[in-house]
């Protein structure tokens, strides 16, 4: 017979006997931001910083989850108009990702030299209500623009040599940055907005939709190895930056370039992609007879990003919670982009020591 007891040093430990299985909660600190234009004018906007205007290769991303509206929506705009350029106050600088009136998609891009934008409209709808990829290139050397919507390309544009916006902010959620007060504004949820000074390749673009599961752009992972010439991320979770999810700071998370919430858009806990699914464990539930000196091995059928949450352990007899590791923890460590390693050691020995009667 094994009989545990708690907190009694008497003979060092043997092994476990109770049945476990195992419990996740990694998701806890996700987080999108939610904007009604059609009752509020809501928008985030981040200063200007050169960091999110490359002169030279770009590439923009958003997820959003669209809502139906009769007017042209920005996802995200960073644009000026200066007079040497022959502007009318509205026009030759920045990068736009737009939905159209109809639900379209849409990239505009400032042309300086000719006082035009170039422009990407397509006939491609958005999903209403459904989370979506969008995401825009530019290739200096070809001024080739493109842009993906789900890692698929829609449309292209080559017209001509595109101008960065050189001193005005950016907004998400809104538009007319070149102007003082926002218009185009947003309807529905934006989410992952992140800016590079590179062109993404469209197996990188691929790898980031991850078939819809959203891939962590802070970190190379695959086909996807740009993580170096991100320009500013916002993943709008609290990760990386602890105050997002409450208050009105959007916190940037590689360059600090943090937007202010103007409006009333609203945290929300709906994001795209699903909460990591436990696919296999060693030991598996329910064994028994395993060495409390024993490794946990977790391995889930999504990528997975350490500190964004935790793992409990539970008896199958009656589901009580044996322990709740938190994974920034030293005993936990990310054993690759899919598997969470637990050493359960300093935990049973602290808690747990055994008694062998015959």
């Amino acid at each position: 017979m094994i009989l545990f007891l708690r907190n009694i040093n008497v003979i060092k430990i043997i092994f476990i006997i109770f049945f476990i299985s195992y419990a996740k909660n990694l998701s806890a600190a996700d987080y999108s931001l939610e904007f009604d234009r059609l009752t509020t004018s809501e928008y985030v906007e981040v200063p200007f910083a050169a960091s999110m205007n490359p002169t030279g290769d770009f590439s923009v991303n958003a997820w959003v989850k669209v809502k139906a509206s009769n007017d042209w929506q920005s996802v995200v705009t960073s644009r000026s108009a200066d007079t040497p350029c022959g502007a009318l106050n509205n026009r030759t600088k920045g990068y736009m990702l737009y939905i159209q009136p109809d639900e379209d998609w849409s990239f505009w891009n400032g042309r300086c030299g000719v006082n035009k934008w170039a422009q990407i409209n397509t006939s491609v709808s958005v999903n209403l209500n459904t989370w979506q990829m969008q995401t825009v290139t530019y290739d200096a050397s070809a001024t080739m623009m493109r842009l993906y919507v789900d890692g698929v390309l829609i449309g292209n544009n080559n017209s001509d040599t595109l101008t960065a916006n050189s001193n005005r902010p950016l907004r998400i959620g809104a538009g007319a940055t070149n102007e003082d007060t926002p218009r185009y504004w947003f309807n529905g949820k934006i989410d992952e907005v992140a800016i590079w000074s590179s062109t993404l390749s469209a197996e990188e673009i691929t790898q980031l939709y991850n078939s819809g599961e959203t891939l962590y752009a802070g970190e190379n992972y695959g086909d996807y190895t740009s993580a170096s010439s991100l320009g500013e991320y916002w993943t709008m979770d609290d990760i990386v930056e602890t105050g997002n999810g409450s208050g009105t700071t959007l916190f940037g998370e590689i360059n600090d370039n943090d937007g202010t919430l103007n409006g009333g858009p609203s945290w929300s806990t709906d994001f795209p992609g699903t909460v990591p699914s436990l696919s296999s464990s060693s030991p598996v539930d329910d064994e028994t007879n395993v060495l409390t000196d024993t490794n946990i091995v977790l391995n889930f059928s999504e990528i997975i990003k350490v500190n964004t949450g935790n793992i409990t352990l539970k008896k199958t007899s009656d589901d009580s919670v044996v322990e709740v590791f938190d994974i920034n923890e030293s005993n936990v460590s990310l054993s690759s982009n899919t598997q969470i390693t637990i050493d359960p050691t300093d935990f049973f020995r602290k808690k747990y020591r055994v008694l062998r009667f015959n």
